[in-house]
């Protein structure tokens, strides 16, 4: 059992110990005690499917996620924000998948306004045509390539992200409740820019005279980035020096969507000796990125 301690920032599980012969409620916030330290969790959801999600809405309208997966061993948090504020939330049953609702409180055009949103489901697509990584976003299927797309009032005055047929085309403005692309296309979904980040902790990698590397001045010379069906990656030792992966092949259609990319991809690192020894990734277009795993050459000056 998961349960909120009184003051709304503590998370603990209630579960039995043989060890202890008895039940015992550990701290789960103490793996990512920052998130709660100045604020609390007002409400929460349970997302059974496709993965064990609790959703909280923090009091200062942040969403925090926290995966956990008892029998793997798996309780992560994560941090959401968008252009806005969340709050609040709920999940319901849904035909493929646990559906989670939100109430997400924006200013419009000068007016302070409550949406109700549906987060998508998880992706599942072999192609980017379908992917829909945009927030408060809407999507189109005409079956007629068309440059003027309405229905979007509820963003007057809003810079979008725009996905025009697999393809990440130029931000655009709406303007009463309608976006203009520079070229036709049939499937497109525009909506609201987000930017993922992830850090990856000080590394440890061991020292050649034995010991650990924490402390150690220390140099990752490339990192292998294992990937699922992704586009749009950016990798770095830093939030500063990040490169783009190039996914785009010969095969490619001309002004088409790349493929999909499953697979390594190798970045060198072109940094000196550090104590922290970190990765940066980041996904700043509407395209899907999975990280399977993140594979450092690394060497420990004793």
């Amino acid at each position: 059992m998961i349960f909120l301690q009184r003051e709304g920032r503590t998370i603990r599980e209630l579960s039995y110990s043989f060890e202890a012969d008895g039940y015992v409620a550990p701290d789960l916030t103490i793996l990512a005690e920052h998130l709660t330290r100045s604020n609390y969790i007002t409400e929460w959801a349970y997302q059974q499917s496709p993965d064990s999600i609790i959703w909280m809405v923090r009091d200062d309208g942040a969403m925090i996620g926290l995966t956990y997966q008892r029998e793997h061993e798996v309780v992560g948090f994560h941090r959401h924000s968008t252009d806005g504020k969340f709050r609040s939330v709920c999940a319901i049953p849904g035909p493929t998948q646990d559906e989670v609702w939100t109430v997400v409180e924006r200013e419009v055009a000068g007016t302070v306004r409550k949406y109700v949103e549906r987060m998508e489901n998880q992706f599942g697509g072999e192609g980017s045509r379908d992917a829909f990584f945009v927030d408060s976003g809407l999507s189109y299927d005409q079956g007629v390539e068309d440059t003027v797309f309405t229905g979007l009032e509820h963003l007057e005055g809003k810079t979008v992200s725009v996905l025009a047929d697999g393809a990440v085309r130029p931000d655009v403005l709406v303007k009463e409740g309608t976006i203009t692309l520079a070229a036709p296309a049939k499937v497109v979904h525009a909506g609201l820019p987000y930017v993922s980040n992830m850090k990856t902790l000080r590394i440890e990698g061991g020292a050649m005279h034995g010991g650990t590397a924490q402390g150690r001045k220390k140099r990752i010379s490339h990192v292998i980035v294992r990937l699922f069906q992704s586009l749009g990656l950016q990798v770095g030792y830093d939030g500063e020096h990040l490169e783009r992966a190039p996914f785009r092949t010969s095969a490619d259609k001309v002004g088409g969507a790349p493929a999909l990319y499953t697979g390594d991809y190798e970045v060198k690192f072109n940094r000196g000796y550090d104590r922290d020894g970190q990765i940066y990734i980041r996904q700043d277009q509407p395209l899907p990125l999975s990280v399977l795993a993140l594979i450092p050459e690394v060497s420990v000056y004793s």
